[in-house]
């Protein structure tokens, strides 16, 4: 059996999609050095060089419910088209800033445009898939943006040691590149601006309960909410994961590296069989199986303490990535109504960047304030209590018109 056969039936728009996304990542190089470029290069404080940081993920916030209400008016293809262009124009202006208020203030604009790339994705993808198509299609999204990220840092680090004005001219490059890629492929196959569903036209019971307001939905909301927490946890990997390796394993940083590696690598190679192969999984027993393994491999990182036992960890948490991530996105998919689409996947975008946010703080607050034992033995009883929750959404119907939402209230 082939395991990639789940992408066979694919549309040209997504696999545009997934390219453009690959080109970009691979250029990213700016953001995981933009503290650095603000100390050693403008002599900005580290205190106020990592603010800049905080800007750019409030902007992220705001750009998610913007960018997805955009989507739902002009179509998500020229959202996230004006996402690059605009991206890469701020990506040029930046170096040449000096005024530390001015640049914060660029860094928020940039963020705004920058981050509403995700929305646009996520609603474009499922306009174009059918439910039995999601799965695959958003695994191959996550593929590509795992392939770029993998090149795009290590690049960095390089040009960096030459010049930081490399970072932002290679960023702004590939970032134009992928747009101009993008505008010539949807212009020849006739996409721009149009919102289309490949499962048909016709309204889906996701639409015949459809409210403008997706704050006001209460099966969206106990979805997402039950998302957070297992976000949270995941999110560790950003911050108080590799502070313990280094400071209570008394790992090297390149050990925290091959991690890294690893994680990316069983991605690279495993995702989209393994979701081909769960293609009929119903969503929750997947998402309930995959938070699980999240939870149980960062649980099981505080009763290991050589890097082998680090990695045989990575193993299972990576899998439970896998699987949580491209069926969170089907199942929202399936939970959205098609003409409201944008809206949905834009607050989803800011409830999932606020977990995203405060999981690397409250992580590492909890590591230096109550010690590792607490932070990954509560990983691990957060990280099951969103599992618990994921298990109690309904399915929708085998055509994917159902609106997920809680099964007790069926």
């Amino acid at each position: 059996m082939n395991p990639w056969k789940g992408l066979r039936g694919l549309r040209k728009e997504v696999w545009v999609v997934a390219a453009a996304s690959l080109i970009n990542r691979v250029g990213m190089m700016v953001l995981p050095f933009l503290v650095l470029y603000l100390t050693e290069a403008r002599g900005f404080s580290a205190s106020r060089a990592g603010l800049s940081l905080t800007v750019y993920g409030v902007g992220g916030l705001v750009s998610g419910p913007l960018a997805g209400r955009l989507c739902d008016r002009v179509g998500a293809a020229s959202v996230f088209l004006a996402s690059l262009l605009a991206s890469g124009f701020f990506l040029i202006v930046l170096p040449f800033l000096r005024s530390y208020f001015v640049i914060l203030g660029v860094v928020f604009v940039w963020s705004l445009f920058s981050e509403g790339f995700r929305p646009a994705a996520m609603t474009f993808i499922a306009d174009f898939t059918t439910p039995v198509q999601r799965k695959p299609a958003f695994s191959l999204y996550r593929l590509a943006i795992n392939l770029g990220m993998s090149v795009g840092p290590a690049a960095g680090g390089f040009l960096a040691l030459l010049s930081f004005n490399y970072l932002f001219a290679v960023n702004a490059a590939t970032t134009i590149l992928a747009s101009a890629f993008m505008f010539a492929m949807f212009a020849k196959l006739g996409v721009m601006g149009k919102r289309t569903e490949a499962g048909g036209s016709r309204e889906t019971a996701a639409d015949a309960g459809f409210t403008s307001r997706p704050l006001r939905d209460g099966r969206f909301l106990y979805f997402a909410l039950a998302m957070v927490p297992i976000v949270l946890v995941y999110f560790q990997i950003s911050a108080a994961y590799p502070l313990y390796l280094v400071q209570n394993l008394k790992l090297l940083a390149s050990d925290f590296g091959l991690v890294f590696t690893l994680n990316t690598a069983l991605i690279i190679l495993f995702e989209i069989p393994l979701n081909t192969w769960m293609i009929r999984w119903k969503h929750r027993n997947a998402l309930a199986f995959g938070a699980f393994l999240c939870a149980a491999g960062f649980g099981m990182t505080g009763l290991v303490t050589s890097f082998a036992g680090i990695a045989a960890t990575c193993v299972v948490w990576s899998v439970g990535e896998m699987i949580t991530f491209p069926t969170a996105s089907a199942a929202l998919a399936d939970l959205t109504p098609q003409r409201g689409r944008g809206a949905y996947m834009g607050t989803f975008s800011m409830i999932r960047g606020t977990a995203v946010s405060i999981g690397p703080w409250l992580g590492t607050a909890v590591l230096q304030g109550l010690g590792a034992p607490v932070l990954w033995g509560g990983a691990f009883a957060v990280g099951t209590s969103s599992a618990v929750m994921l298990w109690f959404v309904r399915e929708p119907h085998a055509a994917g018109a159902e609106a997920l939402e809680p099964a007790t209230n069926k």
